[in-house]
């Protein structure tokens, strides 16, 4: 037998076990033009997400921003919006209720931070709030349940502190029972907030804000970490990134089924070990945004991760695309394309994007000849932004 069967037989093999067994998957999103940056904080609003203040190279007052950047996950696209008013700084926290972003805490490095502000989507614009009291809030966690907003955590306090915006104050409405800590993360579920890990540790504990009552959950899997990133999808909240207790980067991402309050091991976060990122999700989606590796300067990168995209049987599917393996063109027999509009897109087995393009003809050939050899994943996208069919294709 040749080589050339034998590499053939072995990117088929390859090719039935990725398509058998892969439910999860990264891929890189559009970059934010401005410059890249780390220990930023970040909120959602609908179907955009904010990206606020941070540093770039972690060389004192002057590499620190007050910039604030939205991202349209419909459209793929970042825009500038109105500065944050207050000093440039970092480690702030932040949350979202209703059309209104908040941002709070932080440090310039020099001095530790109070102020809060909210911030209008609709107008564009930005008002201060009232401050925090108690301890300075850097590095806490921010996070918003029903009609209120949150943080806990900054600068070691175990205080859970509320914002009522109809009354603009703070209020503490509970005590953490767990040991005190600092950088770490939370994802919210329904009425529950899931936080833990932080310097150093790796228990998770569940705060109901309707019961206010503290459980402690499964211990997050693999090793104790700080700024990790958190977020939620549906019932599933997801955990991973960070630095070690021996300053070691990683990039382990690990799934939470509330039902059953177990940890799962999932797909890694692909770019490598990663710190002083930002973590949210919209729309099933989850989002890792800008962060830092071994050292500054901080990155401008989004990462996008699908937990449910399953790769299907390409023959069962209404949307043909052929041959499969392939070589120097596809063919897609789409249907469909008479009563919708669909784009095509198709990702190399790292979640770089290699092909973006819209389906525009019943029969449509697709040049194929520029993609090295190996494993692709495609998904076809429809008018709304929902995923009609996605699957793997082989080239050799």
């Amino acid at each position: 037998m040749n080589h050339k069967i034998l590499f053939f037989m072995f990117i088929l093999n390859l090719g039935f076990i990725y398509s058998s067994h892969s439910q999860n998957i990264w891929i890189q999103k559009a970059s934010l033009p401005g410059p890249g940056r780390f220990d930023a904080t970040a909120f959602v609003i609908g179907s955009k997400g904010y990206v606020c203040t941070g540093d770039t190279l972690n060389s004192g007052p002057s590499s620190l921003l007050n910039e604030l950047w939205e991202w349209d996950s419909m459209s793929d696209t970042w825009s500038q919006k109105a500065n944050f008013p207050g000093l440039p700084r970092r480690g702030s926290f932040s949350f979202a209720l209703g059309n209104k972003g908040y941002v709070g805490g932080g440090s310039s490095g020099i001095q530790n931070f109070l102020d809060f502000w909210e911030y209008d989507v609709l107008s564009n614009s930005w008002t201060q709030k009232m401050s925090l009291t108690g301890p300075l809030q850097y590095r806490g966690l921010g996070f918003s349940i029903g009609n209120f907003g949150y943080t806990i955590f900054g600068n070691f306090t175990t205080d859970l502190y509320q914002y009522d915006p109809g009354n603009d104050d703070w209020n503490i409405v509970s005590i953490f029972p767990g040991s005190p800590r600092y950088m770490a993360t939370s994802f919210v579920i329904g009425s529950s907030v899931y936080l833990g890990t932080g310097a150093w540790y790796k228990d998770i504990w569940e705060y109901n804000v309707v019961s206010s009552s503290w459980t402690q959950r499964a211990d997050l899997p693999g090793n104790k970490r700080r700024i990790a990133v958190g977020f939620a999808i549906g019932q599933k909240g997801y955990v991973g990134t960070g630095f070690d207790t021996l300053g070691t980067g990683l990039y382990d991402f690990h799934e939470y089924d509330t039902t059953y309050n177990t940890w799962t091991s999932i797909a890694n976060y692909p770019a490598g070990p990663i710190v002083y990122a930002n973590g949210f999700a919209i729309n099933n989606k989850g989002y890792v945004a800008m962060g830092v590796g071994f050292q500054p300067p901080g990155y401008n990168t989004l990462w996008e991760y699908s937990p449910t995209v399953g790769i299907k049987e390409i023959d069962n599917e209404i949307v043909k695309i052929f041959p499969n393996p392939f070589k120097e063109k596809l063919e897609v027999m789409n249907p469909l394309i008479k009563s919708s509009v669909y784009r095509f897109y198709l990702y190399n087995s790292n979640g770089k994007k290699e092909l973006e393009l819209f389906l525009t003809n019943e029969m449509q050939s697709i040049n194929t000849a520029f993609l090295s050899a190996g494993i692709y994943i495609y998904k076809i996208i429809g008018e709304k932004s929902n995923i009609i069919q996605s699957g793997t294709l082989i080239k050799y």
